[in-house]
């Protein structure tokens, strides 16, 4: 009786302790795929990273081990500059103990803020991402598998200031406007990718402008006009993200999707 007294305590205490871990508020290192969310840290523009209040939620797995899964986060550069909840899915093509593969540029799609995905984009989505088919790993590029607690990768106030002046004289604003930096990745040869939202503000609202994607070299410089774009749709970017990797020679994957 003593021995099923104690065995039943610590049943207690383990069953106390992951509902603590599931009512908590959510974290992606939970789910226990931090593989999965880093895909998400390196390759979703317009999101905010941080473990606090990540979620992430595995959809379903193809017959090749890919992996289909929702993730969200906050958002300061869609909405009103105000951390508005946004989710996005994505396909991991596979992963080991030290990398993640998956497709650049397309292998994510964006909610315009709700959990609930069209069939449509979700197939298109598998489309670009050879659901069920051969895994091919001339397609694939990697991540470094490790989710970081810090977020994004981030640069010294110093260097935002200097990288919104170069960037400055690309953009045409208006002289009330300030520019929102987000660095999303650093390619091999030390080239920064950047998401650029331009907003002003008065005592009532945020006033959000034009979105832009931009690469600077490793000091900070726009080497070209082909190395700034303006985004059309902010929540379909992708293809907008593959042509200035292209132009700008991103050492990241060049993966195109199949024609519609």
């Amino acid at each position: 009786m003593k021995i099923f007294k104690i065995t039943y305590l610590i049943m207690l205490i383990m069953l106390s302790l992951t509902s603590c871990l599931s009512y908590k508020p959510g974290t992606v290192y939970q789910t226990g795929r931090s593989d999965l969310s880093s895909i998400a840290q390196v390759s979703v523009p317009f999101i905010e990273i941080d473990p606090e209040w990540n979620k992430l939620e595995v959809i379903e797995e193809d017959s090749f081990g890919r992996v289909l899964y929702k993730f969200m986060s906050y958002s300061r550069a869609l909405g009103e500059l105000n951390d508005d909840q946004i989710w996005t899915m994505l396909i991991c093509q596979k992963s080991d103990k030290n990398y993640t593969y998956y497709y650049e540029n397309y292998s994510f799609i964006l909610s315009g803020g709700d959990d609930d995905f069209e069939n449509a984009e979700i197939e298109k989505l598998k489309v670009w991402n050879d659901w069920n088919k051969d895994l091919d790993d001339s397609k694939m590029t990697k991540v470094i598998n490790d989710y970081s607690p810090y977020g994004r990768l981030s640069l010294s106030y110093d260097e935002y200031d200097e990288i919104s002046i170069n960037i400055a004289s690309y953009i045409s604003f208006d002289d009330e406007s300030k520019l929102y930096l987000d660095l999303i990745a650093i390619d091999a040869n030390l080239k920064y990718f950047f998401i650029i939202r331009e907003y002003s503000s008065n005592e009532n609202e945020v006033i959000l402008g034009a979105s832009y994607f931009a690469i600077l070299n490793q000091d900070f410089m726009i080497e070209s006009n082909d190395c700034v774009i303006k985004i059309l749709d902010i929540v379909n970017c992708q293809a907008d993200m593959a042509k200035i990797k292209e132009r700008c020679n991103w050492t990241f994957e060049k993966y195109l999707p199949p024609e519609d």
